[in-house]
């Protein structure tokens, strides 16, 4: 399992209560971690995009893109909004 398998899973309620509350946590953080967070896993335009990609998109270089992915999903498995989906779904 991994964020981008269940984001873009077919629409069921559990996979909308997801995305809804994936969203609002990533409302809290800056504006552009957000924005390569949902390039990365296909929340903006429903196509996941390699590092590379976004790099080019906001003008960083892909390992610091990777840098940013890497943190922001660290904060992610760790956000209070995210808690009650841990028991649901296994984080690796």
């Amino acid at each position: 399992w991994t964020l981008g398998d269940t984001v873009t899973a077919p629409t069921t309620p559990v996979t909308m209560d997801f995305r809804i509350t994936l969203d609002s946590a990533l409302e809290s953080r800056a504006a552009r971690n957000a924005r390569i967070i949902r390039l990365r896993f296909g929340l903006e335009d429903g196509v996941e995009h390699t590092y590379t990609q976004i790099a080019q998109k906001v003008g960083l270089s892909p390992q610091r893109v990777c840098n940013v992915v890497n943190q922001e999903l660290r904060y992610l498995k760790d956000a209070r909004a995210l808690r009650a989906f841990k028991d649901g779904f296994e984080y690796s």
